[in-house]
């Protein structure tokens, strides 16, 4: 997920736009080459990797949940 505006924080409730339904993303990662590690807060430009359980799909927005 590339964070376009705003600011990701960890544990963030977030709305995914084409099923219609809240979700708390609290697992985030970034990575370098063979790096990984957790993210507590991201911002525009970054690029973050979510656990995917079968309900991302490529092209997915995320907003921030109300």
């Amino acid at each position: 997920m590339r964070v376009v505006s705003g600011k990701y924080e960890k544990g963030m409730k977030m709305r995914q736009v084409r099923i219609g339904k809240d979700v708390v993303i609290s697992d985030a990662l970034t990575f370098m080459a063979g790096d990984r590690s957790h993210v507590e807060e991201a911002y525009p430009g970054d690029i973050l990797g979510l656990h995917n359980h079968g309900t991302i799909q490529i092209g997915d927005t995320f907003t921030q949940a109300k």
